[in-house]
Formats: C-alpha cells, sequence, structure tokens
C-alpha cells in the first residue's frame, strides 16, 4: 500500500516528468494525480530546453514509489 508519506514519480525512461505525494488527505477527494509534464517546443531561453526529455505526444509513462519507510524504490508495470 502506498502511504501519506511516500511519493509516486512519473518517468520518461529515466527523466522524472511529474511526481506527487501520496497524502491522500491533501489530495481531492482522497483521489491523488500524478501530474506529467509534456516537452516545450516553443521555449526560447537561454541555453539548452529545460524540458529537453519529457513527454511527447504518444508516450507513455513509466512509474516508481518512493516508499518512504522503507526508503526503497518500486517499479510498477
Amino acid at each position: 500500500s502506498v502511504d501519506a508519506n511516500d511519493w509516486v514519480g512519473a518517468f520518461n525512461g529515466d527523466i522524472c516528468v511529474g511526481a506527487r505525494q501520496w497524502d491522500t488527505s491533501l489530495c481531492g477527494n482522497g483521489i491523488c494525480d500524478v501530474p506529467v509534464m509534456g516537452y516545450d517546443a516553443s521555449w526560447s531561453g537561454d541555453g539548452a530546453n529545460p524540458t529537453e526529455g519529457y513527454m511527447m505526444p504518444g508516450d507513455i509513462p513509466s512509474f516508481k514509489i518512493y516508499d518512504f519507510s522503507e526508503n526503497s524504490i518500486y517499479f510498477l508495470l
């Protein structure tokens, strides 16, 4: 089970593209979401695009759970 101190992260390969602490008392109606960020091709700042490697249309993220009490990471299939 996922506890209030645990985190759920969304990944595109090795790049974390979103995360949420799984404290259902802070989520809407006890249901938490995990934001998944996409690549911003319109970024025009200096240097490398900070969204490089983020999700593109059609990509499917993978998810990992960080279990705070066990200090362990679990990969979701």
